[in-house]
């Protein structure tokens, strides 16, 4: 397979890069055979070649790709963006990254690095999600429709200004959270009154 024929390429197989991964491969919003994903985990690059990705573990790869979804840790994408360099040629890239603005991204990827930010939270692991959608630095009218229809894969979406992903941020990638902590209470506190798990 020639590096042209890459139309989607994912860096980070993580749970919310599987996740969002998965939603799209089953949806056919993405093809196999057009998708590269790149993870450092062997074991996570097997299971997605199973299914007729194409996998690396450098992400430079992504070089010739149209779109690239950026589903690293936040920590880790000063490597990831070192390694990557600026990018060769025009490209869409979404990141779930939570904090890291559209300008820093467009700044160390290049000029023609078109950003939309997407926060979904975990939920979306089981289809459930809910996900903000923002053009970002150099973005153009549309550039979200490819993230629109990846998160729609995975549960509901919003657009919203990227002014307010921070907010998002907190309420809902967070949120979800405090409702599991919630039932965790719950479940410990049945306990100690006698009930099994």
């Amino acid at each position: 397979m020639s590096a042209r024929t890459i139309r989607f390429a994912a860096i980070g197989a993580g749970n919310m890069g599987q996740a969002i991964l998965r939603g799209a491969l089953a949806a056919d919003v993405l093809k196999p055979a057009q998708t590269l994903v790149i993870d450092v985990d062997g074991e996570r690059r097997a299971a997605f070649e199973q299914l007729g990705c194409r996998t690396s573990g450098d992400p430079a790869a992504v070089a010739d790709a149209d779109a690239i979804l950026l589903a690293v840790k936040p920590q880790s994408y000063p490597s990831v963006a070192m390694t990557i360099g600026r990018l060769p040629r025009p490209a869409l890239v979404i990141s779930v990254m939570a904090g890291i603005r559209s300008e820093t991204i467009r700044a160390d990827l290049g000029e023609t690095a078109r950003i939309v930010r997407v926060m979904p939270n975990t939920p979306a692991q089981v289809g459930a999600g809910m996900s903000a959608i923002a053009l970002g630095a150099g973005a153009r009218p549309g550039d979200d429709e490819l993230a629109l229809r990846l998160f729609s894969s995975i549960g509901e979406t919003l657009r919203l200004d990227e002014s307010m992903m921070d907010a998002v941020t907190a309420v809902c990638g967070s949120g979800p959270a405090y409702a599991f902590l919630l039932a965790e209470s719950m479940e410990r506190g049945a306990v100690a009154l006698g009930f099994s798990e």
